[in-house]
C-alpha cells in the first residue's frame, strides 16, 4: 500500500514518543472497558496486551493499510479509532470466547477436577437423568467430562448428531440442572433464585 507524499511528510513531523505513550494509555483504558476471558493482568486475548494494540495501530497507519489523511484531522484521534476497532475485534474473537477454556486440566486423561459441592451436584444430576431415562443428556455430560470442547458443534461431531439436536439437548440439560440445584439447595435450607 502506498502513502501519499503529504501524509508521509506529516508522519515525519510526528513526535512518535508522545503519540506512542498517549496511544498506549488510551489502549489500556479502552481495553479495561471490555470483557476479557484471560485472568492474567494485562493480557487481553490471543496473548496481546494494550501495548500490542497501540503498536499494531501505528504499524497499520505507517504501512498504509489504514489511510490517515492529515487534512481531515490529527493523527492521535485517528489512531484511537484504529485501536477501538482492533480492541473490539479482539474482544469478539474466537480466542476470547468464554467457552474455550472451561476445562483447564493439564492431563487430558485425568478426570475433571471438581470440588465436593460440584461433584455432589453432578452426581445428583446424573442420578436424575438415569432415573428419567435421559440417555441423550447423559451422553452430553459424558462427552464434556471426557474433554470434548463444550461447544454445540464439537459435541455434535463427537456424538454423531446435528447441532440442532445438541442445542435441544443442552436446553433440556440446563432445565434438569436447575431443578437439581434447586432441590439440593432446598434440602440445605437455602432459597434459590434464578434471574
Amino acid at each position: 500500500m502506498t502513502i501519499s507524499s503529504t501524509t508521509r511528510h506529516a508522519l515525519l513531523r510526528i513526535d512518535w514518543r508522545d503519540v506512542g505513550m498517549r496511544l498506549t494509555a488510551y489502549s489500556a483504558w479502552r481495553s479495561s472497558n471490555l470483557r476479557w476471558r484471560r485472568s492474567s493482568l494485562g493480557v487481553l486475548a490471543a496473548g496481546k496486551s494494550a501495548e500490542d494494540l497501540a503498536a499494531e495501530a501505528i504499524e497499520k497507519v505507517l504501512s498504509g493499510e489504514r489511510r490517515w489523511d492529515p487534512a481531515r484531522g490529527e493523527l492521535l484521534p485517528y489512531l484511537r479509532g484504529v485501536v477501538d476497532s482492533l480492541a473490539s475485534h479482539l474482544a469478539t474473537s474466537h480466542d476470547n470466547r468464554l467457552y474455550a477454556d472451561l476445562d483447564q486440566q493439564p492431563d487430558p486423561a485425568a478426570p475433571p477436577a471438581a470440588d465436593d459441592c460440584d461433584s455432589e451436584k453432578l452426581d445428583a444430576l446424573r442420578s436424575l437423568l438415569r432415573a428419567e431415562g435421559q440417555r441423550p443428556l447423559l451422553e452430553v455430560i459424558d462427552a464434556v467430562t471426557l474433554h470434548c470442547e463444550p461447544t454445540p458443534r464439537a459435541l455434535a461431531e463427537t456424538l454423531g448428531t446435528s447441532v440442532t439436536d445438541i442445542n435441544n439437548r443442552l436446553k433440556r440439560l440446563r432445565r434438569c440442572a436447575l431443578r437439581v440445584v434447586a432441590e439440593l439447595e432446598a434440602a440445605k435450607g437455602v432459597e434459590v433464585t434464578h434471574g
